[in-house]
């Protein structure tokens, strides 16, 4: 099975990522946490064998990127909000030949490489795989083949995010699996999740 992870994130201009942590860390502050969970998941998504990884951008030139990530596969993320994005990506992956497509975030530190094997191994079997975040989104998406109605009509940054998901899951005759419920680093009371695992800054 052809699998690709990828990891969506933007370019860490202080004032302009993580904005919620801003009144706690300040906009360096919350600039530099954002690129520690950055590096952080990307060390995970490097220990997964026969994996092909790709980094999908946004607020940045190419050139940024690589001055920041080094020689990683990156995308330009398209469309007007995150649902046409994921679209897009999905559609571009399953159109190269890939099989099983994971896409991720970079705000969720407890995700692990064994949570992404998990989810490659249960698109084997089912055609969706979910990572659920304790806010109500979801920290992980995985398909098989291209559903582009799973992003039609959500109310995303709300805590109803993943209910809708499942909802037009349903609605469709998808079955699917669900990881295990991991917290996101979104707003200042999510900062002991972050401390825990990084110190504090």
């Amino acid at each position: 099975m052809r699998r690709l992870i990828i990891l969506y994130t933007k370019f860490p201009t202080p004032g302009q990522v993580k904005t919620r942590l801003i009144p706690t860390l300040g906009a360096e502050g919350a600039a530099k946490a954002h690129r520690l969970m950055v590096d952080h998941a990307l060390s995970h998504l490097e220990k997964l064998a026969g994996t092909t990884r790709e980094i999908h951008f946004a607020g940045a030139r190419l050139s940024q990127m690589q001055d920041w990530l080094g020689s990683q596969s990156f995308v330009e993320q398209r469309g007007l909000d995150l649902g046409a994005r994921l679209v897009r990506s999905f559609a571009d992956s399953f159109n190269q030949g890939q099989e099983a497509v994971l896409i991720i975030g970079s705000d969720c530190p407890e995700l692990s490489a064994q949570h992404l094997e998990e989810a490659f191994e249960a698109l084997a079997t089912k055609p969706l795989v979910l990572g659920p975040a304790l806010d109500g989104g979801y920290y992980l998406i995985g398909l098989n083949r291209p559903v582009p109605q799973l992003f039609s009509e959500i109310p995303w940054s709300s805590p109803w995010v993943l209910k809708a998901t499942l909802d037009i899951a349903s609605h469709l005759g998808l079955s699917y699996h669900l990881l295990p419920p991991l917290g996101d680093v979104d707003e200042p009371v999510d900062l002991e999740l972050f401390y825990r695992i990084f110190g504090r800054l």
